[in-house]
């Protein structure tokens, strides 16, 4: 289920559509999973500009 979420948030930044990410992102948490990330150039950084963005840090 984690990876599950993981790919869904990875997958709606993608399309640009943050605002639907926003409660995926919520619901992972801290919790980030090796992929899809890793499919950037700096997973750990992009996940987490995106995880605290959209949750405002929590």
């Amino acid at each position: 289920m984690l990876l599950d979420l993981n790919i869904l948030a990875f997958a709606l930044i993608q399309a640009h559509r943050p605002t639907e990410a926003a409660p995926v992102f919520r619901r992972i948490g801290r919790h980030m999973t090796p992929h899809p990330w890793d499919l950037l150039p700096d997973a750990q950084r992009t996940f987490r500009y995106w995880r605290d963005r959209l949750t405002d840090g929590h």
